[in-house]
């Protein structure tokens, strides 16, 4: 799959780079005008439908990986800090009732609990890792610690 890609995305590249020449090329032959506008032609029709067959070679691989892509995380913004207050309240509960059967059915999402806390600034947020689990940063933490103690304790 990722590898038929590489091979059509090579071929499009190949092509971009001929089309660039052939512009450099006719714009120095003949005073300034394209001298082959039909190989131009041939070759802009060729990149349309090198680009056209990578993208859909992504949504192929789009649907393999993850047909139905689970939502992590949302960010929610308020008008007023009364919207946030009143919000941040409404979830902020004490142990017994943050339970899954005393959890507020008014509260549920598609019949699940929310997590609810006031987000980060956005500067500090590193963007490619929001897709990844808590669980997965866990046991990830867990495992780099666990490598780091032992190299500690040989050494």
């Amino acid at each position: 799959m990722y590898m038929h890609r590489g091979q059509v995305m090579k071929k499009r590249v190949d092509c971009i780079q001929r089309i660039r020449y052939e512009r450099s090329v006719g714009q120095h032959v003949n005073g300034g005008r394209i001298s082959n506008r039909r190989r131009l032609r041939q070759l802009l029709h060729q990149r349309n439908k090198w680009t056209s067959l990578v993208d859909l070679k992504d949504t192929k691989r789009t649907m393999k990986v993850n047909p139905n892509p689970d939502a992590l995380q949302a960010f929610v913004t308020f008008d007023t800090e009364e919207g946030l207050v009143k919000a941040m309240s409404a979830y902020q509960m004490n142990w017994i009732r943050s339970t899954r059967c005393f959890y507020p059915q008014r509260l549920r999402l598609n019949g699940a609990r929310i997590n609810v806390s006031q987000a980060p600034e956005p500067s500090t947020i590193i963007w490619e890792n929001i897709e990844v689990k808590e669980s997965n940063r866990l046991s990830r933490k867990f495992l780099t610690t666990s490598i780091a103690s032992l190299a500690i304790f040989l050494s």
